[in-house]
């Protein structure tokens, strides 16, 4: 388990976690929603509990932003993973195919890290 540098008290709680993938088409263009869930204890939040539904688009704005800025700091961010026509092609087709719960789980895990990197750059 890795240790972050924190200025908050032990025990406050910070959990980042993305599920409930789901497909939406819109305008005849299909595409994935991932849930981002986000649920905390520091003192500096209202509210404790967030969540946000969120494009794989949405992700790679947010690794140019993340990137641009802490680059100027030294610090390297992984990157995103690439978009794939392959992979999207086959998650149209269906969800049940296991070379499609694979590359979404894949591309879920990889996104939920660009989310904690970004929220604990961000906080601490």
């Amino acid at each position: 388990m890795h240790m972050w540098p924190t200025k908050y008290p032990p025990g406050c709680v910070f959990n980042v976690r993305m599920f409930n993938t789901s497909r939406e088409s819109l305008h005849g263009h299909s595409h994935l929603l991932f849930r981002v869930f986000l649920q905390t204890s520091l003192p500096m939040f209202k509210s404790k509990v967030f969540t946000a539904r969120r494009r794989f688009s949405d992700f790679l704005g947010l690794y140019e932003k993340l990137s641009a800025k802490q680059s100027l700091h030294g610090c390297i961010i992984p990157p995103p993973p690439e978009k794939s026509v392959v992979g999207m092609t086959k998650v149209k087709v269906g969800m049940d195919d296991p070379s499609s719960v694979e590359f979404v789980e894949k591309r879920r895990a990889a996104l939920e890290r660009l989310t904690i990197i970004h929220v604990f750059t961000q906080l601490f």
